[in-house]
């Protein structure tokens, strides 16, 4: 199986209606990967979010001695705020908001897959009952007919204007 970057999985969120026999074959494959690469952007960010809390307990013991030999009055918003500051911990946030970014972005595209899925199977519900007049596959003929209706429509807009000029010109007499 492919291995699909999260561009190309959003891309193949669109479904074609005439190609639901493909679309379907390769459903369940595609879904495991996004399932897949969900759960491992998120066990990334859990990781992270460990490291982070590593860091900052770190530097909390520092930051505190730091501060007494400044001679610094130390509340726990002044040492807070210190460890947040300090570069470990800083590089450790930074990681681990754009892991969680990356994570929350594989959670969307996973509710998108879940919701076609959904799709898939209504949109063969339809095409079972005869909701589509065409057969799977038949793009060739799904787009002379297009263009037969695309036509049609252009063919009525004009009798339309040429009626409508008719009635907006003054009698000739």
């Amino acid at each position: 199986m492919t291995d699909y970057t999260r561009e190309q999985l959003e891309g193949m969120l669109v479904l074609d209606r005439y190609a639901l026999d493909d679309i379907a074959e390769r459903h369940a494959g595609e879904f495991h990967q996004v399932a897949q690469q969900t759960a491992l952007a998120v066990s990334r960010r859990d990781e992270a979010k460990q490291l982070l809390d590593e860091a900052k307990a770190k530097a909390d013991p520092q930051v505190r001695k730091d501060l007494t030999v400044a001679g610094e009055k130390i509340t726990e918003a002044t040492v807070l705020a210190n460890v947040n500051l300090t570069e470990g911990v800083k590089d450790a946030n930074n990681n681990y908001l754009d892991l969680k970014r990356e994570a929350a972005l594989w959670e969307a595209l996973m509710r998108a897959w879940e919701q076609r899925s959904f799709m898939i199977s209504r949109l063969t519900e339809q095409y079972q009952s005869g909701y589509f007049s065409l057969k799977v596959g038949e793009p060739a003929r799904r787009e002379a007919e297009d263009k037969r209706y695309n036509e049609a429509l252009d063919r009525v807009g004009a009798a339309r204007r040429a009626r409508r000029l008719e009635r907006e010109q003054p009698p000739q007499g």
